[in-house]
């Protein structure tokens, strides 16, 4: 099976120049994890860090669970949460359509992260996980 691993890179300018890529512990499904800053520092992954093969596209990982890990220097990750778990179902047949919850983004807006994702590539959903909460290690999955 092949490990599928994020890669990281440091900028210390602000983005004008970034270090070279280095694999990292983090495992991914290649969901596309997204990245970001809480406002008080903490740096956040949201992915499917996932190592079993999908069935039917054996390169890619089973995009489920979604989760978010937590850091305080940006370097190790020691909290991880599961902001959505439950089986999915597709719909629809398509074209490397996979089952599960990929693609997130995410925002802190009026004291909340919220996180948009899609599920199976047919849907689109926003998980809402108060900071609070998030800060103080009380996650149960957010609201979806």
């Amino acid at each position: 099976m092949a490990q599928r691993t994020l890669y990281a890179s440091i900028s210390r300018d602000n983005g004008e120049n970034w270090t070279i890529p280095v694999k990292t512990k983090l495992s991914e499904a290649t969901s596309r994890a997204f990245a970001g800053n809480l406002p008080d520092g903490t740096a956040y992954i949201i992915s499917n860090p996932n190592q079993n093969p999908n069935p039917i596209h054996p390169s890619i990982g089973i995009r489920s669970p979604l989760t978010i890990a937590l850091s305080n220097d940006g370097t190790v990750f020691d909290k991880a949460y599961v902001i959505r778990s439950e089986p999915t179902t597709r719909r629809f047949e398509g074209n490397h359509k996979l089952a599960g919850y990929q693609y997130p983004a995410a925002v802190v807006w009026q004291g909340h992260l919220y996180i948009a994702y899609s599920i199976n590539k047919e849907d689109v959903a926003v998980a809402r996980i108060a900071m609070r909460d998030l800060l103080e290690g009380n996650v149960a999955g957010g609201e979806g």
